[in-house]
C-alpha cells in the first residue's frame, strides 16, 4: 500500500506582520498613465504586500495537524483576513503580495466548486519515499517549498481522494461534510452558530 503525506515546516515571526501599502510612482506632468505604467522601473513599483515585524521565529508543522488548512485559505477574502492567516500560518510565498494571493485564494475556491485543479503547474516541491516493512507500506513524502505549494498539494489530495464539501448557507465558507468530518452530506452550515443565526434571519424576513 502506498500513502502521501504533505511535510512543511513554517517559519512564523513572534513578533507579527503588517500589511506595507502599495508603492505608485508619481505621474509626471504631461505623462499618460500608460506610459507611467510602462516606463516606470520595477523597484519604484510595488503591489500591497504582507511583511514580518522582525522578530524570533516559531516552528509549526504542517504535517498531518492543519489537514484542512487550505479550506481556511479559499475562504480569506480580504486584506485583513489575509494578514490574519499570515499571522498564524506564515508566509505564503516570497514577496507575499496581497493583490496577488487574495486572487489565489478566490481561484482555489473556484477550483473546489468545480472539484477540479488547473491544468498547469502550480507547485514547487521535492519527494522523499520511507518504507515500513512490517507494515508493508510505502509513503510518499512531499517537501513543499512554500507554505502556498503545500495547500495546493492539500486541496489536490482532497480531491483525488474524494473528499466531499459543501458551502456554507450563512458565510459562504467551504466545510467538509461525511466521513470523519463529523457532519451529514446534507449538513447546510459550517456550524451550529450559522445554522442557527440564517433561521432567525429567515423567521424575521
Amino acid at each position: 500500500m502506498t500513502a502521501t503525506q504533505v511535510e512543511f515546516t513554517s517559519y512564523i515571526d513572534k513578533a507579527g506582520y503588517k500589511i506595507v501599502p502599495a508603492k505608485r510612482a508619481p505621474r509626471r506632468s504631461g505623462q499618460s498613465e500608460a506610459d507611467r505604467v510602462l516606463n516606470t522601473p520595477l523597484r519604484e513599483w510595488n503591489e500591497a504586500r504582507i511583511v514580518g515585524l522582525g522578530g524570533g521565529k516559531r516552528t509549526l508543522r504542517l504535517s498531518s495537524n492543519y489537514p484542512l488548512l487550505y479550506l481556511e485559505f479559499t475562504n480569506v477574502g480580504t486584506p485583513e483576513e489575509l494578514l490574519d492567516f499570515i499571522t498564524n500560518y506564515g508566509p505564503l510565498a516570497e514577496k507575499n503580495e496581497v493583490p496577488q494571493l487574495l486572487d489565489i485564494a478566490k481561484r482555489m475556491k473556484g477550483w473546489l466548486r468545480e472539484r477540479r485543479l488547473p491544468p498547469w503547474p502550480v507547485v514547487d516541491l521535492k519527494a522523499s519515499f520511507s518504507t515500513d516493512k512490517a507494515q508493508r507500506t510505502v509513503t510518499i513524502k512531499h517537501r513543499p517549498a512554500r507554505l502556498l505549494d503545500a495547500l495546493w498539494l492539500q486541496l489536490g489530495e482532497a480531491l483525488s481522494g474524494g473528499a466531499q464539501f459543501r458551502e456554507c448557507e450563512h458565510c459562504g465558507d467551504w466545510f467538509p461534510v461525511g466521513g470523519k468530518s463529523g457532519r451529514r452530506l446534507v449538513a447546510r452550515f459550517c456550524s451550529d452558530k450559522h445554522r442557527i443565526e440564517f433561521n432567525s434571519l429567515e423567521r424575521s424576513r
